[in-house]
């Protein structure tokens, strides 16, 4: 059981008992309980011998913590739970719990409700030392009581404190949008001495927490916040006092021991800070004044540079109306010329109209005109056309309906639906006989008997078959044909060569140049026969280089020829077809 013998002043206090047990003595030692530095109890045996055993181990038992205190988060005191500091009733001072008797017998009250409290010294450690109310106690106002007296009681006693830097600062934008920021500062961050600290004394309407005459500074007004800080009602009649005052921030302060407070009022200023100074107004007017120069020169340079760019504007804008006037003339004269174009282009497609409706009427009447002639005058015109003494008996195929378009001579007819529709039709530009179009072409230039039309409509077909298979045309299975020959006369070769199954290639000749076809007219040849615009062209691009070719045979130019990937004899019926070569006269019928 241990009893205690007496109570030492705060900040030196110890405590002592004795026990007896088995024979043994024992004494129990224990030291104050400041944050930094901690000694624990220790129990000493007479039986140990002498002094220096029992004083070694009491220096064994020392434990030092330096720079935290030794209970975690969970340790510290919280709100409402527990109350660090308690009120002596002798002296009115704040103390710590380790710093006076155990238990009820402390002498102290809660600085809140002012209700006599217990001295918790929590040798074991699992707490932090504290005092606490009696069971059945509401009071809500002990914590933050005994933090803001402990405060200004260290700060009394001290007579030190801690002050945080104080800037005066301006943030201003000049006309050329750059930022300046001048400052100064008007209180270094440090501790400072005081010469005389006065608590809770009334200045004017308020009463401050503490006012002080900090060297250096002079008067400052200080307030201590645990829960309630300075609302803006009290500092209008501070700054109306012309006196500088700072706040210290207790509310998330936990670690509540007078070491942890006097490191946070005199060594760490992070948690005070500026409620209001007298010089930083005047402060902020030198600032502004001491770059107004710069400010000024901005503004000179923002109006240079505002009319600079006034003049460009002008300038561009006056550049934009000329360019977009012109754009707008050279539009209206590309509309003015595309509607010229349009009205040309219409114009000769009205006069090509025109002209084209002439010519059909033109073509009707004359053959209606050839309609209306007898048989023998037919031939005459027939023969006339086509530049012969007789009809070709080349043309003279047997058909059925031969005789359907009232004429003896179906030569007659058959010459008539050559040299109208196959003979120098790739020289006006016609490479295709489509067989409806030749039914009714022949209609209008003879005379078919009433009930006979669908033998005239035979007769057509067969005879267009049979120019097929003779050379003249190709059949494109699509109620159409192709014109494979430049004329009459290319058509009779191709037949020579055709029919003349032993057919030597050295009689082959060329045509003479005034009777050689135009570019025109072989390609019109060309392009229906290949049917391929890629072989066509390559078709093509070999007759083009015929008349470079004269001096050599026909035979070297067919073997020359041949480097397009066609045959000789394929090479030489093109060249025939196209009126270039022609068949020696001993081989004409």
């Amino acid at each position: 059981m241990i009893k205690t013998l007496r109570r030492m002043a705060a900040g030196s206090a110890f405590m002592a008992g004795e026990d007896r047990r088995a024979g043994a003595r024992s004494r129990w030692f224990c030291y104050p309980y400041p944050s930094e530095e901690f000694t624990i109890a220790t129990s000493v045996s007479e039986r140990d011998g002498t002094l220096d055993a029992r004083k070694r181990l009491c220096d064994n038992a020392v434990v030092t913590m330096t720079g935290a205190s030794p209970y975690t988060r969970q340790d510290m005191h919280t709100p409402g739970d527990s109350i660090p500091f308690a009120l002596s009733v002798a002296d009115e001072r704040v103390y710590e719990p380790r710093a006076v008797p155990l238990g009820k017998n402390c002498g102290c009250v809660c600085p809140g409700c002012k209700q006599p409290v217990y001295a918790k010294h929590c040798m074991s450690g699992k707490r932090a030392p504290h005092f606490a109310h009696a069971p059945g106690s509401d009071c809500a106002t002990g914590f933050e009581t005994a933090l803001h007296l402990a405060a200004k009681q260290l700060i009394e006693s001290r007579a030190v404190l801690a002050f945080p830097e104080l800037v005066a600062s301006l943030k201003i934008a000049d006309d050329t949008g750059t930022m300046h920021k001048p400052e100064r500062q008007l209180v270094a961050s440090g501790r400072r001495p005081l010469k005389s600290v006065v608590l809770e004394e009334r200045l004017g309407q308020i009463r401050p927490d503490v006012r002080v005459d900090a060297e250096g500074l002079g008067a400052v007004l200080v307030e201590v916040a645990v829960t309630h800080f300075v609302d803006e009602r009290k500092l209008q009649l501070i700054e109306q006092e012309q006196i500088p005052a700072i706040e210290i921030d207790l509310s998330k302060f936990r670690d509540a021991t007078f070491a942890a407070l006097e490191r946070a009022l005199f060594d760490d200023p992070r948690c005070t800070r500026w409620l209001y100074h007298p010089g930083v107004a005047k402060a902020k007017r030198d600032l502004r004044e001491s770059i107004q120069w710069l400010l000024d020169a901005a503004t000179k340079n923002a109006e240079a540079w505002a009319r600079t760019h006034a003049a460009r504007e002008e300038a561009e804008r006056a550049e934009n109306a000329a360019r977009n006037a012109q754009q707008t003339a050279r539009l209206l004269a590309e509309v003015e010329a595309a509607d010229t174009r349009r009205a040309q282009v219409a114009e000769r497609k009205r006069v090509a109209d025109e002209s084209s409706r002439r010519r059909r009427l033109e073509e009707l009447r004359r053959a209606a005109a050839f309609k209306a002639r007898p048989e023998e005058q037919k031939r005459e015109i027939l023969l006339r056309r086509l530049g012969l003494d007789r009809l070709p008996p080349i043309l003279s195929l047997s058909v059925r309906g031969a005789t359907a378009f009232g004429v003896k001579d179906p030569l007659v007819w058959q010459a008539t639906l050559f040299g109208g529709l196959v003979h120098q039709q790739p020289a006006k530009g016609n490479g295709w006989v489509a067989r409806n179009y030749a039914r009714a072409w022949m209609r209008h230039r003879f005379s078919v008997p009433p009930g006979r039309d669908l033998e005239a409509n035979d007769a057509i077909d067969d005879y267009l078959m049979k120019l097929a298979a003779a050379g003249a045309l190709i059949d494109c299975r699509t109620n159409s044909y192709v014109i494979a020959v430049a004329d009459l006369t290319c058509f009779e070769h191709v037949t020579a060569v055709k029919n003349d199954r032993n057919f030597d290639p050295a009689r082959l000749q060329w045509t003479p140049k005034d009777h050689w076809p135009d570019k025109a007219q072989v390609w019109v040849l060309t392009e229906t026969m290949k049917r391929n615009v890629n072989e066509a062209g390559r078709w093509f691009k070999m007759a083009s280089e015929m008349h470079r070719n004269t001096g050599f045979s026909p035979i070297q130019i067919c073997e020359w020829a041949s480097q397009i990937g066609a045959t000789k004899e394929a090479i030489a019926h093109y060249l025939i077809r196209t009126g270039y070569l022609r068949v020696g006269p001993t081989v004409l019928v």
